[in-house]
């Protein structure tokens, strides 16, 4: 949902497997609908980190997409920069982080207060506040927010001196000795990334 990427300068395009003839952005989509269709963006470049063809840690360590959209309608609904913190500086029990995505869950009109969402799942934003980023290992950060199918590549946030960043991408879970493991993406990755190109 955050991992919107908008500038002038031209960047050098990777070419995925066609994934789709075309991808698009809605802006504050609620309730499957869009305030209005002429801010809906459409992608006109997609660079990403991995194409999982390895099947290991790497790949999701580089599990990261940005699209280049074909207008900045950053300047109209705003936009969450990205920053790279070391690990050391978000690993412990804070309770100090969001995850925000379109998790397969949410909403859920029988729950009382979303009766009247129903879009569908996935077809209205979810948040999961005052959660923590638990232990970096493999190059990944493992996180404690609530997540299902579709929250992969929402943005885990947090306020630095009173503005709001994009600090780890959610990139998947897997199960180890019966307990679920929340995976993120470090932000660095992308920085690598931008710097090398």
């Amino acid at each position: 949902m955050f991992n919107i990427y908008y500038e002038e300068r031209s960047l050098p395009t990777l070419h995925l497997n066609r994934v789709s003839q075309a991808i698009a952005f809605l802006p504050n989509l609620v309730n499957g609908v869009v305030k209005s269709k002429n801010d809906v963006a459409y992608a006109t470049n997609v660079y990403y980190g991995t194409d999982f063809k390895n099947g290991t840690l790497a790949d999701y360590s580089n599990d990261w997409a940005i699209l280049k959209l074909n207008k900045p309608i950053g300047k109209k609904y705003g936009y969450l920069g990205w920053k790279s913190l070391p690990s050391s500086t978000l690993v412990g029990d804070t309770n100090k982080f969001a995850l925000v995505g379109y998790s397969g869950d949410f909403p859920n009109p029988k729950k009382k207060g979303y009766e009247n969402l129903t879009a569908g799942e996935s077809m209205t934003a979810g948040v999961h506040l005052e959660c923590s980023i638990l232990r970096h290992q493999d190059n990944l950060l493992y996180h404690n927010c609530d997540t299902n199918h579709g929250a992969s590549g929402g943005a885990i946030i947090s306020n630095i001196n009173g503005k709001y960043y994009i600090l780890a991408l959610h990139s998947g879970s897997n199960e180890v000795n019966g307990l679920l493991l929340n995976r993120a993406v470090e932000m660095s990755r992308l920085d690598e990334w931008l710097q090398g190109n």
